[in-house]
């Protein structure tokens, strides 16, 4: 495509951040995609109002309709019209919204009646068409009336910027909605209500950031009241330190800083560097405090973090806060000079936590550059994160990637919280091993955060010594080695009115972040789990400290659903918990997706995949404890019946065979399409688990396909059926079974009663729809 990235030129010219911001936008499209890119701007004096309105009309009449699309970033550019407009903004006119209540002008409309037509299409309906007599009413009178009632900002000019602004941002004109910030995306006014919004955060143009000493403080930014330079300067002077205070930057306050800081020896005002210097000055910082009220985002506490350098900042600061994790990456406080001293004092006098504290902050900030930028800018998906009026927020955590559910835990979640969007707002906020951000259904979206690579080397070290994958125990402590995921942890839950734990390897990172209602979604006693998977010296610690864990999180959870009857009984046991405290929702399947064929349609099918005509079996799981002890059982028992032919997909599939009989094949992860075929054509499905807790997703699957199942009395744990209704057999009498199975007449009745029953009590939308009536009575009264 031909991009056009337009904006206003301000005049008189001034290469600040939002200058430096376009031209970095402008040259990452062109160099990271297959986009040609072109910067337009147009000179505005957006500092006075009719050097204001006269860009809004400017832009308006702009023709760019030879581009294919169009981003714009702030106003008056925005009020371009173009097919394919894309809004990713900086900000609007801070002193006509959010920062209005600071110049006193009151909220009465001037009144004249000259302006009485004026009012009329202020009134009226918010369309481009009105624009040219709106523009030509405005110059009219300009010549007419006294200065005053345009008096900037007041509340005349306030009421023309924002009705310019509702016509140009509405949903009519805008394609997709972007912010630089959360900060800017949550202002009052500044989006349309109900729009989607996505948080992009960009990276600064400086490059080269790095770390040579922690020998001062240092600090840059414009000499502006709202940067709170002052209030930094005065709690320094009470800071019992002789370490260097040194501030760059130039502005209208800098005379009178110079003067406040003249006093203190220690504190050197540098005025303008260089870009050089300041990446020196950045190098050579211990922390780097940067406390302005409501920055739209901050550059400076992202280069200070790509610096390796640890950040203070203030609780109403804004965008930096968005950046930073108290006690991971910086420190954030009250914007007061007592405890901005104390915050000093104490990054001061542990030094070696501050320096430990900026490495972090590195590794939280890295991920922000221009080409993840743009990819995000681009990407056709549209990320809603804004809080749905009315809807209640929970946010459901757990270990692993979510979307696409392939595994039984997986599709757990996917299934009991999708539906869930009609009544509350659902985020997924996960810890995977892929970033990644999706909407899954409408108000149903997951956020998965990648493990750092230091976590990695952890975990990966855990496992050998535990002889087991390890990577949920290892979040247990190892959280404090991923400040990107605890920080959008402790974003998201600020608004959330209870986070449910499925699985509870979390329960420790969202206590430092959040101090709200927590729950527990237990798919399995996991101190029974781990002790039956682990080995190794260091088994009874770790098992220690998974129970551990699990216990402080049922004793403070506000409800725990469980998967089954059983596992319930096992928690109250064991955590001494009131067993009202504990409801059972059941695993399931979606009974909507099975397609039953035809026995035609079977062997068809099985001719185009090359399956001979045998009797076939399936199995299917997870590369998970007990799934690994069944296929190892699938394997003795393939020997004894060779001429069944026995076929095993899921990540089990990533242990292999010992002896590899040629009636037995692995197909590894499959689908949900190559799932569905598969079980659709098979003769009959093997549930030989013997271990583990929760209970056994893929026996209602299997269900749910009309396949007869030949199930352990253990593999049935958590479900009611008849004894007519599944074929139960000890594992050593499972090829006995298969035999007689494969040997009976019809089984369309039994298979039919069998469906219907598990349709009736383990259908996704029904058990969801039982998670919904318990959640909203258990929120009710919080």
């Amino acid at each position: 495509m031909k991009v056009c990235v337009l904006a206003p030129s301000p005049n008189p010219f001034m290469l600040g951040g939002a200058e430096k911001f376009l031209l970095g936008l402008t040259r990452a499209i062109n160099r990271y995609t297959a986009h040609e890119a072109e910067l337009l701007k147009i000179p505005v004096r957006d500092w006075e109002f009719w050097g204001l309105i006269g860009g809004y009309q400017q832009f308006s009449k702009l023709d760019l309709s030879y581009f294919d699309m169009v981003i714009t970033t702030k106003y008056p550019a925005w009020m371009v019209s173009h097919r394919n407009h894309h809004l990713y903004m900086q900000h609007k006119c801070r002193g006509l919204y959010d920062l209005y209540h600071l110049s006193g002008s009151g909220e009465e409309l001037p009144s004249h009646p000259s302006l009485d037509k004026l009012y009329s299409m202020l009134n009226g309906p918010r369309e481009r068409e009105i624009l040219e007599g709106l523009f030509d009413e405005l110059f009219k009178l300009k010549e007419k009336l006294p200065p005053h009632i345009f008096s900037f900002p007041g509340p005349l000019t306030r009421r023309i910027v924002r009705f310019l602004d509702e016509i140009a941002l509405s949903p009519g004109e805008i394609k997709s909605y972007s912010a630089i910030s959360r900060n800017v995306a949550e202002r009052k006014d500044y989006f349309p209500p109900g729009v989607e919004i996505r948080v992009i955060h960009h990276p600064s143009d400086l490059e080269g950031f790095y770390s040579s000493s922690h020998s001062y403080i240092f600090t840059a930014s414009r000499m502006e009241d709202l940067k709170r330079i002052h209030l930094l300067i005065e709690a320094y002077k009470r800071v019992d330190s002789d370490m260097e205070f040194l501030i760059a930057g130039t502005g209208g306050q800098e005379e009178k800083y110079r003067k406040l800081a003249e006093p203190d020896s220690r504190i050197k005002m540098l005025g303008f560097v260089s870009d050089k210097a300041l990446l020196a000055h950045y190098a050579s910082a211990l922390f780097v405090p940067f406390i302005p009220y409501d920055e739209d985002y901050g550059l400076i506490t992202l280069e200070a973090m790509l610096s390796s350098k640890a950040v203070l900042t203030a609780d109403d600061s804004g965008g930096p806060k968005e950046l930073v994790t108290h006690m991971s990456t910086g420190l954030i406080v009250r914007p007061e000079i007592g405890e901005l001293r104390d915050a000093m004092e104490y990054l001061i006098r542990n030094r070696e936590r501050t320096i430990e504290m900026g490495k972090k902050a590195k590794e939280a900030a890295s991920h922000i550059t221009w080409e993840n930028t743009v990819k995000k800018l681009f990407e056709e998906r549209k990320i809603i994160y804004v809080k749905k009026k009315g809807k209640e927020k929970i946010v459901v955590t757990t270990t692993f990637s979510v979307y696409p559910p392939i595994q039984g835990g997986q599709k757990r979640i996917f299934n009991l919280w999708k539906s869930l969007g009609k009544e509350f707002e659902i985020l997924l906020l996960n810890i995977g091993y892929e970033d990644k951000e999706v909407e899954i259904a409408e108000n149903f979206r997951e956020i998965v955060i990648s493990r750092s690579e230091r976590h990695l080397k952890n975990e990966e070290k855990l496992a050998k010594l535990l002889g087991h994958p390890a990577g949920d125990v290892s979040l247990i402590e190892g959280y404090k080695d991923n400040p990107r995921y605890v920080d959008l942890l402790s974003r998201e839950t600020k608004d959330a009115s209870c986070v449910v734990l499925s699985h509870p390897y979390l329960f420790y990172a969202l206590r430092d972040v959040y101090s709200g209602h927590v729950a527990y979604e237990a798919h399995n006693c996991e101190y029974d789990m781990k002790s039956a998977l682990f080995s190794g010296e260091r088994k009874e610690e770790y098992v220690g400290l998974v129970k551990r864990i699990e216990k402080d999180l049922c004793d403070e959870a506000l409800f725990i659903i469980s998967v089954s009857e059983e596992d319930r009984k096992r928690l109250v046991e064991l955590y001494s918990i009131p067993e009202e405290k504990i409801t059972v929702i059941e695993n399931g399947a979606d009974f909507s997706r099975a397609k039953r064929l035809t026995d035609y349609e079977k062997v068809t099918i099985r001719e185009r995949l090359g399956i001979p005509k045998v009797p076939v079996g399936v199995f299917m799981g997870s590369y998970h404890g007990p799934n690994i002890e069944a296929l190892e059982k699938i394997e003795d028992m393939s020997d004894k019946l060779p001429d069944i032919l026995f076929l095993v997909f899921g990540s089990v599939c990533e242990k292999g065979l010992s002896k590899s009989p040629p009636n037995l094949k692995l197909l590894g992860l499959l689908s949900e399409e190559e799932k569905d075929i598969l079980l659709s054509i098979c003769d009959f499905a093997l549930n030989p688990i013997e271990s583990g807790s929760g209970s056994n997703l893929k026996l209602i699957e299997y269900i749910a396909f009309f396949l007869p199942v030949i199930t352990t009395p253990f593999g049935i744990r958590g479900f009611d059926f008849d004894s007519n209704c599944l074929f139960v057999s000890d594992i050593k009498d499972f090829p006995e079974k298969i035999r007689e199975v494969l040997s009976l007449g019809n089984l369309e009745k039994m298979l039919e009663n069998t469906w219907s029953v598990a349709k009736s009590r383990y259908d996704w939308k029904s058990l969801s729809e039982r998670l919904s009536i318990f959640l909203k009575k258990s929120l009710k009264n919080l």
